[in-house]
């Protein structure tokens, strides 16, 4: 009885030390992170055409770094940029017309915080992908891994 109270808490001890890394590493997934930032960036660029009335782009820097400006001037806006984390990149851009992107990829927003409907596909050095689905009629971008499956609810 003695070596079976013994062997349970030398299990309960090595899981309060195992678990809180596991848990830390999937919550901090790069992939993940990165496609629910670059998410709340689409969201931001929508709420600032809306509240500032003028068109906003936001335009994704060689695939790595996202950045919210002006379209007239070039201008970027404080404090809304993004830069991924080492290990990702956007790997895809297609655009409402269908027509795959070979320039700098970017979304035009409207005074009233509409944009055309897109799709961009975030992906890591393991080849795991991530799709975000940007949905101009409902207005939300939606996350979905590379087997199908939503990340997250829509924003």
């Amino acid at each position: 009885m003695l070596e079976l109270s013994l062997v349970l808490l030398l299990i309960a001890l090595m899981s309060g030390l195992v678990a809180p890394r596991l848990w830390s590493r999937l919550i901090n997934d790069p992939l993940e992170s990165s496609g629910r930032r670059l998410a709340g960036s689409i969201g931001q660029a929508g709420d600032l055409a809306c509240r500032e009335q003028r068109p906003v782009r936001l335009r994704l820097v060689g695939g790595t770094h996202v950045l919210l400006e002006d379209p007239a001037s070039g201008k970027p806006f404080a404090h809304f940029d993004y830069i991924f984390p080492p290990e990702v990149v956007l790997r895809d851009f297609v655009a409402l017309a269908g027509s795959r992107s070979t320039d700098e990829p970017q979304l035009l927003f409207s005074p009233k915080g509409t944009v055309g409907a897109a799709t961009l596909t975030l992906a890591d050095r393991r080849g795991r992908r991530l799709l975000l689905e940007l949905e101009p009629f409902l207005g939300t971008v939606s996350l979905r891994r590379q087997d199908g499956r939503p990340l997250a609810p829509a924003l």
